[in-house]
């Protein structure tokens, strides 16, 4: 999943893997690696690509699942959804104030 990924982002980059070596400090034989399924870049290889392909790190983290992608418990959802109608009654309130 993530070399596939990293394969498509270097192709959209027209970098070569020795580009990629150079301008990361990645061995570009590991890279190729990568790209091909056979190993799996850690933490501190996806950072140094993140800044050569201009991905954030997260983002690649998470397609290397390394890292969660969260989301609210139903408890915070429902708080939000209350903060939601709390300013959409304070908004119609100011517009009346405004109108009079």
């Amino acid at each position: 999943m993530i070399g596939a990924y990293l394969k498509k982002l270097r192709d959209e980059k027209n970098m070569s893997l020795a580009e990629v070596e150079k301008a990361a400090g990645v061995n570009g034989s590991f890279l190729s690696q990568c790209e091909r399924g056979l190993k799996n870049p850690g933490p501190a290889t996806l950072r140094k690509l993140s800044k050569v392909y201009l991905v954030p790190y997260e983002t690649l983290m998470q397609r290397a699942n390394m890292l969660e992608d969260t989301e609210a418990s139903a408890e915070d959802k429902e708080r939000i959804a209350q903060l939601i109608r709390e300013i959409e009654d304070r908004t119609e309130a100011l517009k009346r104030f405004l109108i009079k």
